[in-house]
């Protein structure tokens, strides 16, 4: 037994970071997403955690608690491990006791995932169920999956205006658009942040709001779905202590 809206809302939702329909973004020049930034923010800082809150339609259905790990050797490559947890609560703990994981190795020097794994736990009318999927890819992979898909979107360096792609590992390599929408005030904590808007495939936008200091975090996202708007808003941080 499977529950795919119940997986993007609760896990993919939150680090790819989907949304409602933008603006027609302004006309700018095509520029590539670098393979490699800086390590802090292609993937984030290494020893932090970030926990979200999910919501469909202005109603919690769960919530997600991210933690990066600290560089490390991993199959002779400089790489950090990743790892997001999903819990569901209100309406879909009404139906359903779901738990899911994503935990992905990613690779330091290319900007790219090495390997990942993803499981699921449910509990359904009292019948317990467990899926799990991994993936591994080679040094030429060059498709993302949700990590290293927030990480790039992370460690962008741009300015108003500049479009970028990169491709999913989703359906084979789905193609990821984002522009650059300028800089705003965003209305919690009245914190600067960068909006970005864009598309996955040609059929699906989002929004997503990151801080604009130099941790560059999440602070919320957005998506349509076929049951309503999804959103996931940043509820707690803890920076790394070094």
């Amino acid at each position: 037994m499977r529950f795919p809206v119940v997986h993007q809302a609760l896990l993919a939702l939150v680090l790819v970071g989907c949304a409602i329909a933008p603006p027609a973004p302004p006309a700018a020049k095509a520029v590539a997403l670098p393979p490699a930034v800086t390590l802090n923010r292609l993937h984030g800082n290494p020893g932090e955690t970030m926990e979200f809150l999910i919501t469909l339609r202005g109603i919690t259905v769960g919530r997600v608690q991210t933690a990066v790990g600290q560089p490390g050797l991993i199959s002779g490559r400089q790489a950090i491990i990743v790892k997001s947890q999903a819990i569901g609560e209100g309406v879909i703990a009404i139906a359903t006791d779901y738990r899911g994981e994503l935990t992905t190795t990613l690779d330091l020097e290319r900007g790219a995932p090495m390997s990942m794994r993803k499981e699921e736990w449910m509990v359904v009318l009292g019948k317990p169920d467990h899926n799990e999927h991994s993936q591994s890819w080679g040094i030429t992979n060059d498709r993302h999956e949700a990590h290293s898909a927030a990480g790039l979107l992370r460690g962008w360096i741009s300015r108003p205006g500049d479009r970028a792609t990169f491709r999913l590992w989703f359906g084979g390599g789905t193609e990821v658009t984002v522009v650059n929408s300028g800089r705003v005030l965003f209305p919690v904590g009245n914190r600067p942040a960068i909006r970005y808007d864009g598309t996955v495939g040609t059929e699906h936008p989002f929004t997503v709001w990151i801080s604009d200091d130099t941790a560059r975090v999440p602070l919320r996202m957005r998506a349509p779905t076929p049951l309503g708007v999804a959103e996931a808003e940043l509820v707690h941080y803890d920076a790394p202590r070094d």
